[in-house]
C-alpha cells in the first residue's frame, strides 16, 4: 500500500483545511511538503508587502507587523536579493496590493529594481486599494501588470489613480475580462483616464463602476464591448449632462450592450430609466435595481416600466427601494409573466407598507413560473399574514425558495386557505425563512406543523434575521413537525 504522503494529491486536499501557520509548519518539513503547501500559502495574499519581508535580513531591516519601513539599506540592493520574492511568487494568483503614501510604502530602489520583473508570472487577480493620502507617484503598478492578468479591482477615494490608469491603457500586453472601479468621491478627476482603460481592454467580460458621483458617462463607454456580459453601474442620475454624453445616447441606440445578460443598475428613478433605454440586449436574464427616491417627488412607474424591453428573456430580478414609493409605481413589475426569481426589498420609506397579502396575491398570480422570492419591509412590523402565505401555497407549485416575514398573531378566515392539501409530488419548496417574522410566545411548533407543514412538507424552516434562541426554536419546530 503506497504511503499516504507520497500521494501529491491526497496531501493537497489536506493542506486546504490547513490554517496559514499550519500551512507554514508543513512546508519546513522537507522540499516536497514544500511544494505542495506554498502553492496554498502564497495562492491569495492579502497584503503585497508580505513578498517583501522574503528579502535578505542584512539588507534592510524590516518590521513583521508591517506598520514601519526602512528608509536606508545596509548594502547595495543586488538581483539576487530577489530570489526567494521571485520563487514564493510564481504562486500567486490573487493579490491585494494597498497602497499608502511614500514614506510608509516599500522604497522606490525596490520597486524600480529590473529583478522585480521576474515576479508574479501567473498572477490573475489584482485589488488595489488607494487611501485619499496616498500620492500619484506612490502607486507603482507597473510589478504587477502582467499577460496572465484577468481580473483588476480598484477601490479609491479620490482622483490620484489617473496617472496609473494611463499606464494601463497603454499597456500592450493586458488581456483584462473584469474590471471595477469603486471611488469613494466623484469620478471627474479619472473621467478621461478611466475611459481610455475601458477602450482598450476589448475582452473585458464584467464591469463595475460605483461612485457618490454620476457614473452615466463612464458607463457608456462600454456600450460597445464585444464580449461585455455583465455589467453594474451606479450612481446613475438623470438624463445626458454634458454634449459628449449626449451623443453617447444618441450614436446608434440599438447597437448598444448589446451582448449583456447581466445588468446592476443603482440611482436615481429618472437616471435608471435612461439608462435601461439604452440598452439593445436581447439576452439579458438577471437585472437588479436600486432606486434612490428623491425626498419629496414622486417616482414614477418609468423606471421600472422600461424593464418591459427586457420582458422576452429575463427571469431573474432584485428591487431595492429608498425612499417613499406607493405600490402603483411598482405595479409594472406584473407583466414580467417570465420571472422564476424574485426580490424586493423597502430600506427606507415614511409611507404605510407596501407588502400586503393582496400584493402578494398579485405577484403569485402574475408569475406563475416563480421558484424563489424574496420580500423585505423596511418596518419590523410585518404586514403579510398566513393568508398570504396560503397564497403562494395555492398559486406557486414551483416555488424552491421562500423569504418573507408574516404576522401569525392575527386570525386567519380557513375558508381563506387551500381547501386542499398540495400534492406531496408537486410540492418543490426546499427552504422557508420567516425573517422577523411576529407571533405568539411557542407557537413556532403549531404554526408549522398546522400550516407550513401542510403546505410544503419537506420544506426547511429557519429565521435568519431573529436572534439565534428564537432561530433555534425555528429549526427544532421544522425537525419535530416532520413526526407530528
Amino acid at each position: 500500500m503506497p504511503n499516504f504522503w507520497d500521494i501529491p494529491e491526497l496531501v493537497h486536499i489536506v493542506v486546504l483545511f490547513l490554517s496559514k501557520s499550519d500551512q507554514a509548519s508543513l512546508a519546513g518539513v522537507n522540499r516536497r511538503l514544500w511544494r505542495i503547501a506554498a502553492t496554498e500559502i502564497w495562492r491569495s495574499v492579502p497584503d503585497s508587502r508580505y513578498f517583501f519581508l522574503l528579502l535578505p535580513a542584512d539588507l534592510c531591516l524590516w518590521d513583521t507587523s508591517l506598520d514601519s519601513y526602512p528608509t536606508s539599506f545596509r548594502r547595495q540592493i543586488r538581483a539576487s536579493d530577489f530570489d526567494r520574492l521571485i520563487l514564493h511568487s510564481q504562486f500567486t494568483k490573487s493579490l491585494d496590493y494597498k497602497v499608502k503614501t511614500v514614506t510608509a510604502g516599500v522604497p522606490a530602489e525596490i520597486w524600480n529594481h529590473d529583478a522585480l520583473s521576474r515576479a508574479f508570472p501567473h498572477l490573475e487577480s489584482l485589488h488595489v486599494s488607494v487611501t485619499r493620502w496616498a500620492t500619484p507617484r506612490a502607486i507603482i503598478i507597473s510589478p504587477f501588470l502582467r499577460p496572465t492578468l484577468r481580473k483588476l479591482f480598484f477601490t479609491v477615494e479620490s482622483g490620484q489613480i489617473s496617472s496609473t490608469l494611463q499606464t494601463i491603457s497603454q499597456s500592450r500586453i493586458l488581456s483584462l475580462q473584469e474590471l471595477e472601479l469603486n471611488c469613494l468621491r466623484g469620478v471627474e478627476d479619472i473621467m478621461e483616464s478611466a475611459r481610455q482603460v475601458i477602450l482598450s481592454q476589448e475582452s473585458l467580460r464584467r464591469i463595475k463602476i460605483s461612485s457618490l458621483g454620476d457614473v452615466t458617462a463612464l458607463a457608456h463607454t462600454a456600450k460597445k464591448l464585444p464580449c461585455l456580459t455583465r455589467l453594474d453601474v451606479g450612481r446613475l442620475w438623470s438624463a445626458p449632462r454634458s454634449l459628449s454624453e449626449g451623443r453617447d445616447h444618441e450614436d446608434a441606440p440599438d447597437q448598444h450592450f448589446q451582448p449583456l445578460v447581466s445588468l446592476r443598475v443603482s440611482g436615481f428613478p429618472e437616471g435608471v430609466k435612461s439608462f435601461l433605454n439604452t440598452i439593445a440586449s436581447n439576452r439579458i436574464t438577471e437585472i437588479t435595481v436600486e432606486l434612490e427616491v428623491p425626498w419629496l417627488e414622486p417616482m414614477g412607474p418609468g423606471a421600472l416600466l422600461a424593464l418591459h424591453a427586457f420582458k422576452a428573456t429575463l427571469t431573474n430580478l432584485e428591487i431595492q427601494v429608498r425612499g417613499d414609493s406607493p405600490w402603483n409605481d411598482l405595479e409594472p413589475i406584473l407583466g414580467l409573466g417570465g420571472l422564476q426569481k424574485f426580490s424586493l426589498t423597502y430600506i427606507t420609506s415614511t409611507v404605510a407598507p407596501q407588502l400586503t397579502d393582496t400584493r402578494l396575491l398579485q405577484m403569485t398570480q402574475a408569475w406563475p413560473q416563480l421558484t424563489s422570492i424574496h420580500l423585505s419591509n423596511f418596518s419590523k412590523t410585518p404586514t403579510i399574514t398566513l393568508l398570504g402565505l396560503g397564497y403562494i401555497a395555492s398559486n406557486s407549485q414551483k416555488l424552491r425558495v421562500l423569504s418573507v416575514a408574516f404576522d401569525g398573531t392575527l386570525p386567519v378566515d380557513p375558508s381563506h386557505l387551500p381547501a386542499d392539501d398540495p400534492p406531496q409530488e408537486q410540492n418543490a419548496m426546499e427552504c422557508v425563512d420567516v425573517l422577523h417574522s411576529r407571533y405568539n410566545q411557542d407557537d413556532e411548533l403549531r404554526i408549522t406543523t398546522s400550516f407550513f407543514r401542510r403546505w410544503w412538507p419537506r420544506a426547511r424552516i429557519m429565521a435568519s434575521d431573529l436572534p439565534s434562541h428564537k432561530a433555534e426554536k425555528w429549526e427544532n419546530a421544522s425537525s419535530a413537525s416532520r413526526t407530528a
